[in-house]
C-alpha cells in the first residue's frame, strides 16, 4: 500500500499560468498523475485550507479508487520549525495506528520551505520512514532530470541525521558491541544503505519509544527487530 504524505500550498490544486497560458495541474496533481498512490493525507494550515479541500475534491474526482483524507496543523506561524515537526511526529503517529504495513512516501514540493526542512529531517533521521519526492518545476524538466525524482538520502552529499528525541535516559550499562551481535545474529551487511539502517537501529535501541520497522515480506523485519532488542538488553514482549 503506497501512502503519500504531502502539505498542500498555494499551487494546490492548479496554479495559474503564464499570460496566455492555462491554468495547470500544481505540484500535488502533477504528482499523483506520474506515480500512482492509494491513500494521500494531505496536511493543511489555517492560511491552505481552502487550498487542501480543493485539492481533495480535484483529486476524488480524478481518481475514483483513490483515498483521501485532510489533516489540519493549527500552526500560527507556517515557518515555526518546532511547531511543525511537533505538529507532523504526533499526526505521522496515530496514521501508523491506523494503516499497516503502508509504504510512505513524502513530497516536498507543496508548503513553505520551513516545512520541507522539518519532512526532510524526519526521515532523514529514521522517524518518519518514508521516501522524499521532489517534484521539478516543468521549466527545469529535461530527459536527464525527470518531473519527479526520489531523494537518496543515503547519498554521501546528505549529512547523517540522528533523532535525540528518540534517545532517553537511561541505565549505565554496556551495550553490546555492533559487530559482535551482528555475528551473533548472522546478519551481513556491508552495504551503505544496510550500514546507515543498522546504525539507526542501533542508536534507537536504548530509546523505551516504540520502534516502527516497515518493509516487505522477507526482507527481514524479524531479524532486525531481534537486532534491536539484544541491542536494547531488554526482554522481547
Amino acid at each position: 500500500m503506497n501512502v503519500l504524505l504531502t502539505f498542500t500550498g498555494f499551487h494546490d490544486p492548479y496554479s495559474m499560468g503564464l499570460v496566455g497560458e492555462e491554468e495547470q495541474s500544481g505540484p500535488i496533481l502533477s504528482l499523483v498523475a506520474e506515480k500512482p498512490f492509494d491513500q494521500i493525507f494531505l496536511f493543511s494550515t489555517p492560511n491552505t485550507a481552502k487550498n487542501a479541500s480543493d485539492t481533495a475534491e480535484a483529486l476524488r474526482s480524478l481518481y475514483a479508487n483513490l483515498k483521501v483524507e485532510v489533516r489540519e496543523l493549527y500552526l500560527d506561524d507556517p515557518t515555526d520549525y518546532i511547531s511543525i515537526l511537533a505538529g507532523l511526529r504526533t499526526h505521522f503517529c496515530h496514521i501508523c495506528e491506523e494503516i499497516q504495513n503502508a509504504e510512505f512516501f513524502i513530497s516536498v514540493a507543496s508548503g513553505t520551505p520551513q516545512m520541507h526542512a522539518c519532512w526532510l529531517l524526519l526521515a532523514a533521521s529514521g522517524e518518519i520512514p518514508a521516501h522524499i519526492l521532489h517534484v521539478r518545476p516543468r521549466r527545469f524538466v529535461s530527459k536527464e532530470q525527470p518531473l519527479i525524482s526520489t531523494v537518496d538520502l543515503t547519498s554521501p552529499g546528505i549529512p547523517i541525521v540522528r533523532a535525540s528525541s528518540c534517545i532517553p535516559d537511561v541505565p549505565d550499562i554496556p551495550i553490546p558491541d555492533l559487530e559482535t551481535t551482528l555475528r551473533q545474529l548472522g546478519i551481513v551487511g556491508d552495504h551503505p544503505t544496510m550500514r546507515k539502517v543498522l546504525e539507526t537501529g542501533a542508536m534507537l535501541a536504548p530509546a523505551d519509544s516504540p520502534i516502527l520497522i516497515l518493509g516487505e515480506t522477507g526482507t527481514g523485519k524479524d531479524l532486525f527487530a531481534k537486532f534491536i532488542h539484544h541491542l536494547s538488553g531488554k526482554p522481547r514482549e
